[in-house]
C-alpha cells in the first residue's frame, strides 16, 4: 500500500510540474551574421534542426535541448519593446555568455541575439508546435 501511495503522489506532483512549463518544438534554424558594411544581418544560412526549448513556469530559465548539447539560459531580466511589440529576455547561458532572446508564439519563432561589440549574430528557430 505504501508503494502505491508513493507512486500516486509522485505521478500527481510530476504531472503538475510538467504542465506548468512551456515546451517549444522547433524544426529549423537560421543563423545570420551581422555585416558591418551594410549594417544588416545578411550573411545567413539555414538548415533543418529539431530541438526542444523548455521554459519554466516563472520564466526564470530556458532550457534548450539538441542532439548534441543541452544548455540552460538564466533569464536575468525581461523588457517589453513597444516598437516590436515583443518581450525581450536578457539571459545568461550556463557558460556565461549573454544573449537577448525573443519568444514569439504568434509568429512561431524563437530568436537569440548575441553581440559582444566585435561580432553580432542572430539565430532564429522556427517553432513547429508548442504546449504547456
Amino acid at each position: 500500500m505504501h508503494k502505491l501511495l508513493t507512486l500516486t503522489l509522485f505521478l500527481l506532483v510530476s504531472t503538475a510540474w510538467c504542465t506548468a512549463q512551456t515546451y517549444l518544438y522547433t524544426s529549423e534554424r537560421e543563423f545570420c551574421a551581422y555585416n558591418p558594411i551594410n549594417g544588416e544581418f545578411d550573411k545567413c544560412d539555414s538548415w533543418e534542426d529539431h530541438t526542444l526549448f523548455v521554459i519554466d513556469e516563472r520564466e526564470t530559465n530556458l532550457k534548450h535541448y539538441t542532439d548534441d548539447v543541452n544548455s540552460t539560459y538564466y533569464i536575468d531580466s525581461k523588457e517589453w519593446n513597444d516598437d516590436m511589440e515583443l518581450n525581450l529576455w536578457y539571459v545568461t547561458s550556463n557558460t556565461g555568455t549573454k544573449y537577448t532572446y525573443v519568444v514569439n508564439l504568434e509568429s512561431m519563432a524563437v530568436a537569440a541575439l548575441y553581440d559582444n561589440g566585435d561580432e553580432s549574430f542572430i539565430v532564429t528557430f522556427t517553432i513547429d508546435k508548442y504546449w504547456r
